[in-house]
């Protein structure tokens, strides 16, 4: 299983895939101590594993994991620096993989943002694959 953390103009295209929206988790991007940072760094995932979405979420993908057995697992963020990153990390280590930064290094994108989902389950969309067995 190949584990992808991005932004959100660098979304891969993939078959058989969970792809995740971090967007529902607050931005640490917006605090001046953390923008240097990425979501390697400690003080950035003790940031959102405080947020109050962070456990449903965390059980939310978990399932959506378990339940369609993707061949790959995108996270994505508006940057790909934070969010998408500790997530990736945080999935990579369960399921023992090292995750695939493609943003890490990236300046943030400008332009329009995508739209912060509202609830877990709108944050994480299933593809399958169009192959025959």
């Amino acid at each position: 299983m190949r584990v992808i953390s991005c932004c959100c103009r660098h979304i891969p295209v993939v078959e058989n895939a969970v792809i995740v929206n971090c967007c529902i988790l607050q931005n640490p991007q917006r605090e001046k101590n953390m923008r240097d940072l990425r979501g390697t760094d400690k003080s950035v995932r003790d940031r959102l594993e405080s947020c109050p979405e962070w456990v449903p979420f965390i059980a939310a993908v978990a399932a959506a994991i378990r339940d369609n057995n993707p061949d790959t697992v995108v996270f994505f963020c508006i940057g790909g620096h934070h969010r998408s990153v500790a997530l990736a990390e945080h999935f990579g280590k369960i399921i023992g993989v090292s995750p695939e930064h493609l943003c890490i290094s990236a300046p943030t994108p400008l332009g329009n943002a995508p739209r912060r989902p509202r609830t877990v389950q709108e944050a994480i969309t299933v593809i399958t694959s169009s192959r025959s067995p």
